[in-house]
């Protein structure tokens, strides 16, 4: 099993992405040096050379900023740009097959019921999504709202780490740390965002202080640069 911090997981969806690439590319490397510990590449609905071209360059950037990179769905794709692992999920690759030919990386799973952690433990999975924790637009294939009261039943059972998944944002991060997550999974509360890089930088602030009581100063991050005196703008 493969250890990794999950605190802040973000995540892309294709629709809330700059089209042109030195913008997205700039958007991204900003965003990870901002405190996000785990990122993944989820692009639906783009083809397999585009996803292959993006995540080569989007490898670069993961490698520098010393972030994992993890592939939604795509074992093939995860293998071929050398990520660090693939996220899959009810209807993807079995996760017992994919721990066989892959078996150091990172295999992430998607549960959204107890029943879907003995899936997870056959094939010895690092970590599960829980959710939807709430209401979201961003994924449409989930299954029923599960509530901190579900986050919390599923992390009670889990024996992996759980990431919060499903609408989380600076207004319930707080919330899913102390139902036992070991962090929270967000996509939109950053891409919809004036300043993601911003969001990134209050998100992993809040998670910290969920944690621990107290704020930690993520190195390159705003907060950082504001008590140095370099940047005076209020955090977004």
């Amino acid at each position: 099993m493969t250890t990794a911090d999950y605190s802040l997981y973000l995540a892309t969806d294709a629709d809330l992405l700059p089209t042109e690439d030195l913008q997205l590319f700039s958007l991204l490397e900003r965003c990870l040096s901002q405190g996000v510990s785990v990122f993944q590449l989820r692009l639906k609905g783009v083809s397999t050379r585009r996803f292959y071209e993006i995540g080569l360059r989007v490898r670069e950037i993961t490698r520098a900023c010393q972030v994992p990179l993890l592939i939604n769905d795509r074992l093939d794709l995860a293998l071929a740009v050398q990520a660090d692992g693939v996220h899959l999920g009810r209807d993807d690759l079995p996760v017992s097959e994919a721990r066989r030919l892959w078996p150091e990386g990172i295999l992430g799973y998607s549960v959204n019921r107890i029943e879907d952690l003995a899936v997870a433990a056959t094939a010895s999975v690092d970590y599960v999504g829980v959710g939807p924790v709430f209401p979201t637009a961003t994924k449409r294939d989930t299954g029923p709202v599960l509530g901190l009261s579900g986050l919390r039943e599923i992390v009670r059972e889990a024996r992996v780490p759980c990431v919060a998944i499903g609408n989380m944002s600076l207004a319930n991060a707080a919330e899913a740390v102390a139902a036992g997550a070991a962090g929270i999974c967000v996509i939109s509360t950053v891409f919809k965002a004036d300043d993601p890089a911003r969001a990134v930088a209050a998100l992993r602030r809040e998670i910290e202080r969920a944690r621990h009581g107290r704020s930690v100063d993520i190195p390159g991050s705003s907060r950082q640069r504001e008590s140095s005196g370099t940047d005076r703008a209020s955090p977004g």
